[in-house]
């Protein structure tokens, strides 16, 4: 971590919360692991985390699925970490409302059953976005997201806050959630994109700066408190998580790949299309539409604004481009890496073990080759990722990427491939599209059924795994 010039008490140390935690979860891990038949001593115990990838609905019922056969089989309570992207997050949002959720499976339960059978009304949700409208002076259209579609999926509005957490959580997992700035992104600053929150702070991963979770949101100037603002509840940080629509970046790609597929399609459909589409004058007309499109997005299209924390600080390590802004804005962590590696790789963690639940749609890979450049980009260690072409269309249940030197060892585990899904992989896949509308109880019970059978089937691999791990330590 590099250190900042931050001396102002609102801005705090990894070292302050966070390790005093880990340190009773700690506790419970080895206890799982004796449990398991590994003994090990307390200073040997692995740092294990365990990442939730996005994918909306897919990605909370997957993972509260693999959850809770985790916790069938007596591995949850290895876990020291537990972060999520996007749709992880409302999964974990839904857990995490209940004081030492993993020491009682029943509420797992209790989740899905609110998922598949439970209902906000419209009238709940729009009281809540008016109260955001009266209590936000940065009122975007996350605040409406949050307020009117995220309840309607997750079937709770929850009003208590992250920093809530602090003391009612020193049995379960500590949990990380990630987000993007969408400014350094445009910006391509890498170091200060990665963003995250816990129950003791929030901030840049890879920078190394952080401020109290209670106090993001506040105004701050030169480093110093000036105004303090109440803290987001978890309805809107499950709202700023999964905002997967947030990038104007995103929009205009699609819409441009839609665009250039027009006269294909046309000409398929209209003989005239032939002379009235040529592609010299389609693609004038192409680039007019984007360049108004790109106009209206930054006009109107405006999504996770903040105070800007850092605004003015002397933090000659953090690109000053940053440093400038009194507000910036932010995002889904999935429209850049759709896992929360970067979370799991941050330096004072000290993470042996990744297990890694990919809920992803598109290539079964994706998320671990994504990371893999970043970490070389960045300096970063990262195992060595190497899978063969038939792993792209026919992935397996369970992979192994050792970690050397100071990398962690990964273990990837695709949500549908096929030792689960057998020949019906595809058909699977069809049948949970990130974007559709909510899930029936019979689809919510399935879905959580085929996750939990990657854990089933690979309990002995995991095992052996937390095994080598505590061998090297």
């Amino acid at each position: 971590r590099k250190e900042s010039n931050f001396l102002n008490s609102s801005f705090i140390s990894f070292y302050d919360g966070e390790k005093n935690y880990l340190s009773g979860r700690k506790l419970c891990v080895q206890k799982c692991l004796v449990k398991n038949h590994i003994s090990c001593t307390l200073s040997k115990v692995p740092n294990i985390a365990i990442l939730g990838s996005g994918g909306g609905e897919r990605a909370m019922v997957g993972l509260l699925g693999s959850l809770s056969q985790m916790g069938e089989q007596g591995l949850l309570d290895a876990a020291l970490y537990m972060s999520g992207v996007s749709g992880s997050t409302w999964c974990m949002a839904s857990l995490y409302e209940k004081a030492n959720w993993s020491s009682d499976m029943k509420h797992i339960k209790v989740v899905a059953e609110r998922l598949g059978h439970g209902s906000v009304s419209l009238m709940d949700r729009v009281w809540h976005l008016i109260g955001y409208y009266r209590a936000n002076a940065n009122f975007s259209l996350t605040d409406v997201w949050a307020a009117l579609v995220v309840p309607a999926i997750v079937k709770k509005i929850d009003k208590s806050t992250l920093s809530n957490y602090q003391k009612c959580h020193d049995k379960d997992p500590y949990p990380i959630y990630t987000i993007i700035n969408q400014d350094c992104k445009y910006e391509h600053l890498q170091n200060e994109t990665f963003f995250e929150l816990t129950p003791h702070e929030a901030g840049y991963t890879l920078a190394g700066a952080f401020v109290e979770t209670s106090n993001f949101g506040s105004i701050f100037n030169k480093g110093v408190l000036t105004t303090s603002k109440p803290e987001m509840d978890m309805t809107y940080l499950q709202g700023l998580c999964g905002s997967a629509l947030a990038d104007r970046e995103v929009i205009l790609k699609i819409l441009k790949e839609w665009l250039e597929g027009m006269p294909k399609y046309i000409t398929h459909c209209i003989t005239i299309a032939n002379m009235l589409f040529v592609p010299s004058i389609w693609d004038f007309i192409v680039k007019k539409i984007l360049k108004f499109v790109e106009g209206l997005l930054k006009l109107f299209w405006i999504w996770g604004t903040n105070y800007n924390y850092l605004h003015s600080v002397n933090a000659p390590h953090i690109d000053q481009r940053l440093l400038q802004s009194e507000t910036t804005h932010f995002e889904d962590a999935g429209l850049l890496v759709n896992s929360p590696y970067m979370s799991a790789l941050r330096a004072e963690r000290e993470i042996d073990l990744i297990i890694s639940f990919d809920f992803s749609a598109g290539s079964p890979m994706e998320t671990l080759t994504e990371t893999a450049k970043e970490c070389k980009d960045l300096g970063i260690s990262f195992p060595a990722i190497n899978y063969s072409q038939s792993d792209m269309s026919s992935p397996k249940g369970f992979y192994v990427f050792k970690g050397v030197n100071k990398a962690p060892t990964v273990i990837h585990i695709p949500l549908f491939n096929v030792d689960n899904c057998g020949s019906e992989l595809e058909d699977y896949r069809k049948k949970y599209d990130t974007f559709q509308g909510a899930y029936s109880p019979e689809m919510i019970e399935d879905l959580m059924k085929k996750a939990g059978e990657n854990v089933l089937n690979n309990k002995e691999y995991l095992l052996r795994e937390i095994k080598d791990i505590i061998k090297q330590k």
